[in-house]
C-alpha cells in the first residue's frame, strides 16, 4: 500500500483551459498534488495521456496505454505498472488530500481477513471512485469492461468484490465532503480557493 496513482488525463471541457495546470501554492495543480502523496506514500506514478507534458515532474510518468476511453485506461494502466497489491488512486482535479482517511483506509485493509478488487467510499446510493484503493488484479475486471466498451468505472465494481466505507463514517473525517473536492468548472475552483480548506492548507 505504499503506491498512489494519480490520474491526469481527461480535456477539461468544463472548466475551458487545461485544469492540470492550475496554480495552487505557487505549483501546477499536478506538481502540488505528487508533492502531498510523496508524504503518505513511497512510489507515485502519474497516469497521463501526454508524457511531454510531464517531463520536469517528480515521479514516475506513464503513457496511458488507451486512447479516448477516460479514466478505466488510466486506472488499468496505473495498475499493470505498479508492484502494489493496493493501490491509492487519486484525479487529478482532486486537491483535497486526507491523510487521516487514508491512514484509516489502510487499517481496513490491513485487518481485513480478506483481499478485496477495491475499498471505495460511498455517497448515498452513490459511490466515490477515487481517494479511494485498488487491488492490482483489479486490472483483470477493467480490462473486461474496456474490452467490451465499457466507459463507467462505478458499473464495473458492481461486479466486484468491493469493501464499501458508509458515508456516515466518511463524513466524521470529512463533515463538509471536501476530500471529495472536483475542480471542474471555474466556480469549483473559485470556491475552492476561498474555501477553509484550501486557506489551512496555505498557512
Amino acid at each position: 500500500m505504499n503506491t498512489a496513482i494519480l490520474l491526469a488525463g481527461g480535456k477539461s471541457r468544463r472548466m475551458g483551459f487545461d485544469k492540470r495546470f492550475i496554480e495552487i501554492e505557487k505549483k501546477t495543480m499536478v506538481d502540488y498534488q505528487v508533492e502531498k502523496l510523496y508524504k503518505a506514500f513511497s512510489r507515485v506514478i502519474l497516469v497521463t495521456d501526454d508524457k511531454t507534458l510531464f517531463s520536469n515532474c517528480s515521479c514516475e510518468v506513464i503513457q496511458d496505454e488507451f486512447e479516448g476511453i477516460g479514466v478505466l485506461g488510466g486506472l488499468y494502466t496505473g495498475l499493470k505498472h505498479s508492484a502494489s497489491i493496493y493501490n491509492y488512486v487519486l484525479a487529478c482535479d482532486m486537491p483535497v488530500i486526507n491523510y487521516n482517511y487514508i491512514d484509516y483506509m489502510r487499517n481496513l485493509l490491513q485487518k481485513s481477513l480478506k483481499e478485496y478488487d477495491g475499498l471505495v467510499t460511498k455517497y448515498g446510493e452513490w459511490i466515490e471512485p477515487f481517494n479511494a484503493f485498488y487491488h492490482k488484479n483489479f486490472i483483470y475486471p477493467l480490462k473486461y469492461g474496456i474490452e467490451n466498451g465499457q466507459k463507467r468505472l462505478s458499473l464495473i465494481l458492481k461486479s466486484c468484490d468491493v469493501l464499501y466505507v458508509e458515508e456516515e463514517i466518511a463524513r466524521g473525517f470529512t463533515s463538509d465532503w471536501e476530500m471529495f473536492t472536483n475542480l471542474n468548472s471555474k466556480d469549483d475552483l473559485k470556491k475552492y480557493l476561498q474555501s477553509e480548506e484550501y486557506v489551512m492548507n496555505i498557512s
